[in-house]
């Protein structure tokens, strides 16, 4: 589904944005993820945007220039769309190594 839809429009999904924010939602006591929390979810965006945005050391992902055509800056649209893909895509994954290593 995901592919046939990466075929008529971008399909936004960025490894280390998207890795970070899932891993920032994770609960290492439970070993579960937690999507209902404010704060955890606060601090994920958070994570996300500082991946997106980079700094002095760090090449941010939005300064890619393919994506910097799809979404010249970060907003609630581009953030939304990056945690729903996440979830769709790269949370059954995670998932799945997490059941691996334990």
């Amino acid at each position: 589904m995901g592919y046939l839809k990466g075929q008529n429009s971008p399909l936004l999904l960025l490894n280390n944005s998207c890795w970070n924010w899932l891993s920032a939602c994770f609960n290492k006591i439970t070993n579960q993820y937690d999507f209902s929390s404010p704060n955890v979810l606060q601090k994920a965006e958070s994570i996300l945007v500082q991946n997106l945005q980079g700094n002095k050391i760090k090449y941010g992902e939005i300064k890619d220039l393919y994506l910097s055509r799809i979404h010249k800056n970060i907003n609630d649209i581009l953030i939304q769309s990056l945690i729903k893909n996440t979830k769709k895509y790269l949370l059954p994954i995670k998932k799945h190594i997490i059941k691996i290593t334990f």
